[in-house]
């Protein structure tokens, strides 16, 4: 660090114990300015209050699914978490560790949504999150043959199944609300998973879909990849050790990033809602 000496001095008795007692002084502000030498580059976050406490519920059935890998899996958490104390509102875990669009394809998680109960169920509003492809980085199944990853064959394959996957929940569901893939920490894979986010913003073009690029959002306001924000005051990690994953505040400031567009279409739900019983009567 600029402008910080450390001088370590050999001396004997009394003197000695006054030295390890500035000694340990010296460490710990040593370590504090290197804190503040850290976090001075973290952004500050405000998150929507307590993310824990009770929302704006809606006031007719809904159900927010929850569609993808691991990285899916820690916002349902974040969302389930958040509207846990929603009697109306279900919040459902349609996700697979280790899977994505490489193993399994468009059909297969299609299959998946349709296999949940009440589908099908005209009072069953259902709205979908999706995050999918941090573990695409493979070659592709395509019944016995492979298509090798990387290869303009496999970009036009994963193009396909991203589209015919976004077009398929938008059927069956109309509200879906589309994650990237976060910016990640390990230099091995950023250019890849930079690649798969540009085959999925470009395939998802002209989709009745509410992308969010969440690459930016997760530099934390740094533009580049950082484990640490500042959120009310205090420097919180955010960041798994993996440097891919979140931390559980990490993946409720994603979150928040559709909060608005999300509540938007629980309450649109609510008035169709009552627009329809107000017709039946």
């Amino acid at each position: 660090m600029r402008g910080t000496v450390l001088w370590l001095i050999l001396v004997t008795g009394n003197e000695m114990i006054m030295t390890l007692k500035n000694l340990r002084c010296l460490t710990l502000a040593l370590g504090f300015s290197l804190l503040n030498l850290f976090a001075g580059s973290a952004q500050a976050i405000d998150l929507a209050g307590n993310w824990n406490a009770t929302p704006d519920c809606p006031a007719y059935k809904a159900r927010l699914v929850v569609l993808g890998d691991s990285l899916a899996d820690g916002l349902w958490g974040a969302f389930y978490r958040r509207y846990a104390r929603c009697e109306m509102l279900e919040v459902v875990r349609l996700t697979k560790v280790s899977d994505g669009l490489a193993k399994t394809n468009a059909a297969g998680w299609l299959a998946r949504y349709q296999a949940l109960p009440n589908v099908t169920d005209p009072e069953q509003k259902d709205i979908i999150l999706v995050q999918l492809g941090a573990n695409d980085l493979t070659n592709l199944r395509q019944g016995t043959s492979r298509t090798v990853f990387s290869s303009p064959d496999w970009d036009t394959a994963y193009a396909d199944r991203v589209r015919e996957l976004g077009q398929g929940l938008v059927a069956a569901a109309g509200d879906v609300i589309w994650f990237s893939l976060p910016i990640v920490g390990k230099d091995s894979l950023r250019k890849n998973y930079d690649h798969i986010l540009d085959l999925q913003s470009t395939a998802l073009k002209g989709l009745p879909i509410k992308y969010i690029d969440t690459y930016k959002l997760t530099s934390f306001g740094t533009d580049e990849f950082t484990m640490n924000a500042r959120i009310d005051g205090k420097l919180r990690q955010m960041r798994a050790d993996d440097r891919i994953h979140f931390t559980t505040v990490g993946y409720e400031v994603v979150a928040q990033s559709v909060l608005t567009d999300l509540e938007n279409f629980l309450h649109l739900q609510d008035s169709k809602v009552v627009i329809n019983n107000v017709a039946l009567q």
